[in-house]
C-alpha cells in the first residue's frame, strides 16, 4: 500500500508519501489549490505505482480549505478524513519539539493514515446536496439572528412601554389592532 497524506490550506496544500513501512518515499512537497495541482499529485502518484487501489490518501478534515481536493481525489482514490486535533495529540504524543509545520504534518498523516488512527473514509456527496446542506446552516443561522433581534425590540418595548407587559395580547401577531386598547 501507499498512503499520501496532505496537511490542506487555503491556497497550497503540502503532500507526502510513505510505503507499508511507514519509510517516507516521496519527501513533502507543495501542490497548489487547483486542478493543476491535483494532477501534479496524481502524476506523483501514478509514478510510484499504477494501481490506484493500492493508494490511500488522508487529511485532516479543514472545512471549505481542502473540499476542492477531496471531491476530486474522492473519485480516484480511497480518501479519507480525520480531525485536525487528532493529529494535533497524536504529534504531541510522540515528541516533546514544539516544532509545527506543513511539511512535518504532511508526514504525519501518512504515518497516522497506515495504523488508521481516527480517519473516516470520505463519501461523495453531490454538489446540490452540499449546496442544500450549505443554505440548510445559513437559514438556520438567519432564524437564530431574528429571534435575538425580536427579543432585543421585545426588551425595548417592555422597557419603554410598561403598559404593555400588562396586556399579553399586545405582543400577539394582531397587536397592532390591540394598540389602541392597550
Amino acid at each position: 500500500m501507499i498512503y499520501v497524506g496532505i496537511d490542506a490550506a487555503k491556497d497550497k496544500h503540502d503532500c507526502a508519501i510513505t510505503d507499508d513501512k511507514c519509510e517516507v518515499i516521496v519527501k513533502s512537497f507543495l501542490i497548489k489549490n487547483s486542478l493543476e495541482g491535483f494532477t501534479t499529485l496524481i502524476q506523483r502518484i501514478d509514478h510510484i505505482t499504477s494501481n490506484r487501489s493500492e493508494v490511500e490518501i488522508g487529511l485532516e478534515s479543514t472545512g471549505h480549505y481542502s473540499g476542492n481536493i477531496v471531491n476530486y481525489l474522492s473519485n480516484l482514490f480511497m480518501v479519507k478524513t480525520i480531525n485536525p486535533l487528532l493529529t494535533a495529540k497524536q504529534k504531541k504524543a510522540k515528541t516533546l519539539r514544539k516544532a509545527k509545520t506543513d511539511k512535518i504534518d504532511a508526514i504525519e498523516i501518512a504515518k497516522m493514515l497506515k495504523d488508521g488512527y481516527g480517519f473516516k473514509p470520505v463519501v461523495s456527496i453531490p454538489y446540490d446536496h452540499e449546496e442544500l446542506k450549505s443554505l440548510t446552516r445559513y437559514r438556520t443561522t438567519l432564524i437564530k439572528k431574528r429571534s435575538i433581534e425580536k427579543n432585543s425590540v421585545r426588551r425595548l418595548v417592555t422597557i419603554l412601554f410598561p403598559e404593555f407587559e400588562k396586556n399579553e395580547h399586545c405582543f400577539d401577531e394582531g397587536w397592532r389592532k390591540n394598540y389602541v386598547i392597550c
